[in-house]
């Protein structure tokens, strides 16, 4: 008796162990190899350039937006398989702008839902038949001066839950649909032409936190880039601003934070410039 008892638990845990949930309906996770969140920044080739503050002037930037290769499915489970792969045929596919919302370009219904999250609720899950997804893809090729330095994507937002692949190589997994995701890509990209791909999800265990007076959209609906820094950059900064004890003069301090990039110990100066 013992024996059957010891067989039958075994054998009725098997299939809890085989539904492990996708990162989408996990709450445990949120972010896959994706940077830190830090204080928003451009590296620029000099000061002049920095105090215009352009993007598009610095030659350390680039701009991913325009038409993308595009699939459109309205359940998870259609995501073309492996479409991520450098091999894969998308001649068949239609181009999305990015920035830009599926609804807007053809795909999907726009939803406005002022309480309520627009889909059956059963936290975590997000309900199979109506759970869109865009499948993206876009070539682009590095600049023949970033050799030897970082390069980092960058998304200023607008995707509920997405994974990122370049050159076939998953790169990582980011869910928040309105604050930026950035990851280090260094070493998945190559000389010459680059491939990346895109798996965004327009709902995910994170649309329960978003229980808001607004329209429910999908797409890459902000800006996407690339950006470039040296092997040992300012990672991140904090700045102070008050008073003095007389109220009478500012006082500004700030909290810096480097990183290396490299094996071996760097010496750096730091210089600020108050304008």
């Amino acid at each position: 008796m013992k024996r059957t008892i010891l067989s039958l638990s075994l054998a009725l845990c098997i299939p809890v162990l085989a539904q492990q949930a996708p990162e989408w309906e996990d709450p445990t996770v949120f972010a896959i190899n994706k940077e830190a969140p830090r204080a928003t920044s451009m590296p620029y080739a000099d000061a002049q350039q920095a105090i215009a503050d352009q993007p598009g002037s610095s030659p350390y930037f680039r701009s991913l937006n325009g038409l993308w290769k595009f699939h459109w499915v309205p359940k998870a489970a259609e995501v073309p398989v492996g479409f991520y792969k450098e091999s894969y045929d998308v001649s068949s596919w239609t181009e999305m702008p990015v920035p830009g919302n599926w609804e807007f370009n053809g795909f999907g219904i726009p939803v406005y839902v002022s309480a309520g999250f627009g889909f059956r609720a059963t936290p975590p899950n997000v309900e199979r038949d109506d759970s869109p997804v865009g499948a993206y893809r876009h070539t682009f090729e590095l600049p023949a001066d970033w050799d030897g330095r970082r390069v980092f994507l960058h998304f200023e937002g607008g995707t509920n839950a997405m994974y990122v692949w370049i050159n076939g190589q998953q790169v990582g997994y980011t869910e928040n649909a309105k604050s930026p995701a950035e990851f280090d890509i260094t070493n998945y990209v190559r000389k010459g032409q680059n491939l990346l791909a895109c798996q965004v999800h327009k709902f995910s265990d994170g649309s329960y936190l978003e229980d808001q007076d607004m329209w429910r959209l999908g797409g890459i609906n902000r800006s996407v880039c690339l950006y470039s820094t040296a092997q040992t950059r300012i990672l991140d900064f904090f700045a102070h601003p008050g008073l003095d004890a007389a109220y009478k003069h500012g006082q500004l301090s700030l909290d810096v934070t480097l990183k290396n990039y490299t094996t071996t110990a760097q010496q750096q100066t730091i210089e600020v410039a108050l304008l």
